[in-house]
């Protein structure tokens, strides 16, 4: 379906961008993007470009570059403010440079009425995809994997980032080399600066990973967040399932421990992650060393 989408709404394969990135694949659409392939005239390297597109507001004829924005002026700022978020945090992930855990993200710029951010390429499968080949994972690569996106999200909350996105589909496992070499965590879409957190919208998009306060006031949000959406990614990892939506776990809180749902799991490693996804976030690690601290142990 997405292919299909693309072949009318997405660039044209050869298209140029801001002088520099050519279009050689349509890879579809994610969210309120599209993602191709692009070689890098400058340095002639392979990147991913991707392409800020709503797709219920704006339109692009086939074979075209530009894109037609809206005629009703609400829907216009709609799509200004969205493009906005999209730049902005393309431009907060540019602040982190050579972390092997992190997608590198090399530039952003605007033409054709819309947005770009480019990004490195590597060949990898998302952690959605991973476990469903692989079901529950062993206790070891939970633990290495959780270690390195730890290390990821430290340094973007050194640089007072909150990525707030953390869900199997934004991280990454090699394909090319043994999953425990590398993985990398996506922060090219919707990281927010701490300091300025506005709202929660784009953590509530996803369910079973959203904190109970990112259906409250955005003041509540913080580094806390961060560690449970890691958690429920951890306790997917464990389980094979995501933990139930943390506003129907208020009202009653039937979430079994990892380990009795997959008796490979240690009572340790199952204590772990429930401290981490703990609906109170002062029962909760505050911040990711101290979870990454316990995942060391």
């Amino acid at each position: 379906y997405c292919m299909k989408l693309g072949e009318f709404n997405m660039l044209p394969i050869g298209a140029v961008l801001n002088n520099r990135y050519k279009i050689t694949e349509q890879l579809g659409n994610h969210g309120y993007k599209y993602d191709y392939k692009a070689i890098d005239g400058k340095t002639q390297c392979m990147c991913v470009v991707s392409e800020f597109y709503m797709h219920s507001i704006l339109v692009r004829e086939c074979g075209e570059k530009e894109i037609q924005l809206p005629h009703s002026q609400r829907l216009l700022r709609e799509c200004e403010y969205s493009k906005g978020r999209f730049v902005e945090s393309a431009k907060l992930a540019g602040r982190v440079c050579n972390n092997p855990n992190i997608l590198s993200t090399y530039d952003v710029f605007c033409e054709n009425n819309t947005a770009y951010c480019v990004t490195e390429s590597v060949e990898a499968m998302d952690l959605e995809l991973h476990i469903r080949k692989n079901g529950c994972l062993a206790e070891d690569e939970i633990r290495y994997i959780a270690r390195c996106l730890c290390r990821a999200l430290d340094e973007l909350h050194k640089k007072s980032i909150l990525h707030l996105r953390i869900v199997p589909e934004n991280i990454l496992i090699c394909t090319d080399r043994d999953a425990y070499e590398n993985v990398k965590l996506i922060v090219d879409g919707g990281c927010w600066d701490k300091n300025t957190v506005r709202d929660m919208h784009v953590c509530t998009m996803y369910p079973g990973y959203c904190p109970p306060e990112g259906y409250g006031r955005c003041s509540e949000a913080g580094t806390w967040s961060d560690v449970y959406m890691l958690g429920a990614v951890m306790y997917k990892m464990a389980t094979g399932i995501r933990p139930d939506e943390s506003t129907n776990r208020f009202i009653h809180d039937d979430t079994k421990l990892p380990h009795e749902l997959n008796p490979q799991i240690s009572e340790k490693l199952s204590k772990i992650i429930m401290r981490a996804i703990e609906l109170k976030r002062r029962k909760r690690y505050c911040r990711i060393a101290q979870l990454m601290r316990e995942l060391s142990k």
